[in-house]
């Protein structure tokens, strides 16, 4: 891009003097812009234009308007620079220099009009060679991704064009690859400090950048804690946002050449990136199939699934606990959305740190549930199993602050054919403790109680039949007049029938937990005093929790 002191060389007549703004003649020029004697004087500045001035015209805009006013006005919109006609004042230059704008002072009689159209001219040339070098750059770099040299050769390539520090991240801003050129002026350790202190700023920008673009967009990062400042293009692979490509540098040594490298450079990792994660889709999608047929049972014989894992990579040793995952966001960020895509995209990324973590788990997701099969000892018991879930549970939010996570697994069971019952278990310990217990727990099948029986009794009539029989009236109550009975029934029962400690849990008054409870006999025909009764009604209570966790999707309880 053309810099103020091109164009102080190149465009503005002989004779030109520098009044002030020494310091900032690395301002670049986007435009120019003259002024007229009529109001408004400027049009439609936006910043970055070098502006031409007559002093004669603008006392006929405005008698009282000084060059020194007029040069904190043109500050103030971020001009690169100003070039006078007339008297440039002492004064006029001080101003300049305070507000870093460079003020030249263009021989008497010079002709604006003349200036103008020069100016323009240089712009446009600069403009045109840039265009014609970010076709080379892309080239160079589409080359290298065509022919499969991968990412790293890539940053590589544009460290070299353009002397920079070149840095990788991921969606979550972890770092994936930093380049730095020896002949440049920032190292790998100053590299690392500038990204580290300027990941909150890039984490806020991220949010406004749409994956969908034609051209990626780009920003400028600095840090009060350095002069260096990063240049950042956004990698986005099939409309979805992968990572950032920043280049580093002294502020005033990014150009609009690095802007155009870093564009072309994000354009070629999204070739290279999107290539490399077809390839692995493909073998997910393998790998993906035997996993879930292994979990589920969906195999002939032993003879089959094992010839798959060998032919796949895989070496089974069983025993296997399965784990059930699932995350949410936690309340405090619910304003940054849940939607179905980004929890997909989050469980996606966690089961790839996971297999890559952990290369003997065997790993897919399935409806929303990410599912771990873990290879462990023979005779493996409960507490064994917690500490590996609560290991696994404290690692995923050790990198993730903003997430829930819950974990429902089942006991072991020897050989691979019984895989499957621990899969069967670990989604019900899951369903049941995100009923339970929330969005973030731990819990073993085994430590369920009588909601085992329940949920072996699940799908059969007389389960759902005894629960409608048992509640069916007080349900109906509540659906029709958005009451809260069945609500103050557990409470009641959860309380061992105190009815202080139910009307503190509810927030209720104890006359209107006692006018619930006379209502809720005299809607159920109940007597809440005979001992059967209650016995029916606090499982009637269980069944419906059990039905509940397993109608829904786990990671939808």
């Amino acid at each position: 891009m053309l810099t103020i002191e091109d164009a102080w060389k190149f465009a503005l007549p002989e004779g030109t003097e520098l009044a002030g703004g020494a310091q900032s003649l690395w301002h670049q020029v986007s435009w120019v812009a003259r002024m007229l004697p009529r109001p408004p004087g400027f049009e439609g500045l936006k910043g970055g234009e070098l502006a031409l001035v007559s002093v004669q015209s603008m006392k006929l805009l405005d008698e009282r308007l000084t060059l020194s006013d007029l040069i904190i006005r043109l500050a103030e919109k971020r001009v690169a620079g100003v070039a006078v006609v007339g008297e440039v004042t002492r004064e006029a230059s001080a101003f300049a220099d305070q507000h870093g704008i460079p003020l030249f002072g263009l021989p008497e009689g010079a002709n604006l009009y003349a200036v103008e159209q020069e100016v323009m001219r240089l712009i446009v040339e600069r403009r045109t060679e840039l265009y014609q070098r970010g076709q080379e750059i892309f080239m160079q770099l589409a080359e290298i991704a065509i022919d499969g040299k991968g990412v790293p050769a890539i940053l590589r390539r544009i460290s070299a064009i353009t002397g920079k520090t070149v840095a990788l991240e991921d969606e979550d801003l972890r770092l994936q690859h930093l380049i730095s050129n020896p002949n440049g002026d920032v190292d790998g350790s100053e590299g690392r400090k500038l990204l580290e202190a300027t990941r909150d700023e890039l984490s806020v920008w991220s949010r406004s950048v749409s994956p969908s673009f034609s051209e990626p967009p780009t920003t400028r990062i600095d840090s009060s804690q350095s002069t260096l400042v990063r240049l950042v293009a956004p990698v986005s692979v099939k409309d979805h946002l992968w990572g950032f490509l920043s280049l580093i540098g002294a502020g005033e040594s990014l150009s609009e050449a690095d802007r155009l490298a870093a564009v072309r450079g994000a354009a070629a990792c999204t070739i290279e990136i999107g290539r490399d994660r077809a390839v692995l889709e493909a073998q997910d999608r393998l790998r993906t199939g035997f996993v879930e047929d292994l979990l589920t049972g969906n195999f002939p014989n032993l003879e089959s699934i094992v010839s798959r894992a060998k032919r796949l990579g895989y070496s089974l040793n069983p025993p296997y606990a399965v784990f059930a995952l699932s995350v949410a966001q936690k309340s405090d960020y619910q304003g940054a959305g849940e939607g179905h895509e980004q929890i997909a995209r989050l469980l996606e990324s966690i089961e790839r740190e996971t297999a890559l973590e952990n290369d003997s788990y065997l790993c897919t997701i399935k409806e929303r549930t990410l599912l771990l099969g873990v290879p462990v000892d023979v005779g493996s018991d409960s507490t064994r199993l917690k500490r590996i879930g609560e290991s696994i549970r404290n690692s995923i939010g050790a990198r993730r602050k903003n997430i829930d996570v819950a974990i429902g697994f089942g006991r072991v069971h020897a050989g691979l054919d019984n895989v499957r019952l621990a899969h069967q278990e670990a989604r019900q310990a899951l369903g049941m403790g995100l009923r339970l217990f929330g969005s973030e727990c731990t819990v073993f099948f085994g430590d369920l109680g009588i909601y085992r029986l329940l949920f072996s009794l699940h799908g059969t009539p007389d389960l759902q039949g005894f629960y409608d029989e048992t509640l069916g009236t007080l349900l109906e109550y509540d659906r029709r007049n958005g009451g809260e009975l069945i609500k103050t029934l557990q409470a009641y029962f959860s309380t061992c029938g105190s009815l202080t400690d139910a009307a503190q849990k509810l927030h209720l008054h104890r006359n209107t937990l006692l006018y619930r409870l006379h209502r809720i006999r005299e809607i159920a025909g109940i007597d809440l005093d005979d001992p059967e009764m209650r016995l029916s009604l606090q499982l009637a209570l269980r069944i419906g929790e059990t039905l509940q966790a397993t109608s829904l999707n786990p990671a939808q309880a």
